[in-house]
């Protein structure tokens, strides 16, 4: 549980690093961005079993959201279902879309941290 509880912890900074960076200069994003925060969270399996029917191609793709992974790696943790390190490919996209997630915010405050006086 200790291990997905730092991806969730990464997942949030790094969405928190780009919303923050874009909403400081779009105002008008904010109401998108909690809307599309809900849409995630319904989506991602924490009121429904995403992984339910594995075949399924409804499955495949609501599996690319990365919130499935950690939502899914805390059910694997408390009924003990499997260890992360059993399917690496979903460890390694995990942590490449966080990556570029977190890069993205990164360079975006960076570049527009002398104008976020003037937005202000």
């Amino acid at each position: 549980m200790i291990y997905y509880f730092f991806c969730m912890l990464f997942l949030l900074l790094s969405i928190a690093v780009l919303t923050s960076a874009i909403t400081v200069i779009f105002r008008d994003l904010q109401l998108f961005i909690s809307a599309g925060m809900r849409l995630l969270f319904f989506i991602s399996g924490a009121v429904i079993n995403v992984t339910a029917h594995p075949e399924s191609l409804l499955t495949k793709i609501l599996i690319l959201n990365p919130f499935v992974y950690v939502i899914e790696g805390f059910r694997d943790a408390l009924l003990s279902r499997g260890w992360f390190f059993d399917d690496p490919w979903r460890v390694v996209y995990f942590f490449s879309f966080v990556l570029i997630i977190l890069t993205a915010g990164i360079y975006i405050t960076n570049k527009y941290q002398a104008d976020f006086v003037e937005y202000m």
